[in-house]
């Protein structure tokens, strides 16, 4: 009887080690992805897109390689640089799977990935390339049996169908969000906040009434990095930019995004998604 018991609190202590083991290398992974985060969006830059190729080529988890390649097709918009290699090496599978199945850890930490996406679809909207939209929803429409029933990814189609001026413009689930009826999604609940004002961004975008609260809202969108970078790219900025100083988006955006080394090392917490 003691031998099981001493097998067992072996097992025990063997899995508790490998798990330890993984979240020290994602961590590590995630320090360095926060690095590049700052490097190319929070500071004057003029090797930002340098470094984010450097960064894409040369890290070792194809996860976080992933995430890379968002900001390195993003800079290449920007730059009018050939983005046809990029998108085509961009695979989101890495960012919900562990091997062969479903990692429902993996995506919770990377719920700030579709934030970023609908960035990179306002400027691929202001560089008048909404060929890269069709392309990404056809790559995140191969996990759409996992993601359709998360806020984050449905956020995705509605703001591509606003940008593209498709079927309903996406305004039936914008409004159901910023109504609060999302009861029977899954979301990250620290992004809840900025989901709601980006999808009042975009009804304001498509020409829907809003009364002052969400008006508001968009003005707190435009206080954020992020939320600079879209509206600027959907040529609404300057109707709702703030009179003070940017605030520091860290607020909206999740901890694995904050510039610290506390937050870096409470990064990787796994979220609780809400049914």
């Amino acid at each position: 009887m003691e031998n099981v018991i001493l097998i067992g609190l072996g097992l025990i202590l063997l899995f508790v080690l490998y798990k330890n083991v993984g979240m020290y290398k994602r961590i590590k992974f995630n320090k360095t992805y926060v690095e590049l985060f700052n490097k190319v969006l929070k500071e004057d830059n003029e090797r930002a897109y340098e470094d984010v190729v450097e960064y894409v080529n040369k890290t070792e988890n194809i996860e976080f390689k992933n995430k890379g390649r968002i900001f390195e097709l993003y800079l290449e918009l920007a730059k009018d640089l050939p983005y046809e290699e990029t998108l085509n090496e961009l695979d989101f599978r890495e960012l919900f799977y562990n091997g062969e199945k479903v990692s429902m850890e993996k995506v919770g930490y990377n719920s700030d990935t579709f934030v970023w996406i609908i960035a990179l679809f306002a400027r691929a909207r202001k560089h008048d390339k909404l060929e890269i939209i069709d392309a990404i929803m056809a790559k995140l429409k191969l996990y759409e049996d996992l993601l359709k029933n998360y806020v984050e990814y449905t956020l995705c189609l509605s703001v591509a169908r606003a940008i593209k001026g498709e079927d309903d413009l996406g305004v039936a689930f914008m409004w159901q969000l910023i109504d609060g009826d999302y009861a029977k999604y899954k979301y990250d609940t620290r992004l809840i906040g900025i989901y709601k004002r980006i999808a009042t961004s975009f009804l304001a975008y498509t020409h829907q009434e809003l009364n002052e609260d969400e008006v508001n809202d968009i003005r707190l969108l435009a206080a954020s990095l992020v939320g600079s970078f879209i509206l600027k790219d959907i040529d609404m900025y300057e109707e709702y930019k703030p009179e003070s100083p940017k605030a520091d988006d860290t607020e909206e955006l999740p901890e694995e995004e904050k510039a610290n080394e506390e937050s870096i090392d409470n990064s990787e917490e796994p979220k609780e998604d809400k049914e």
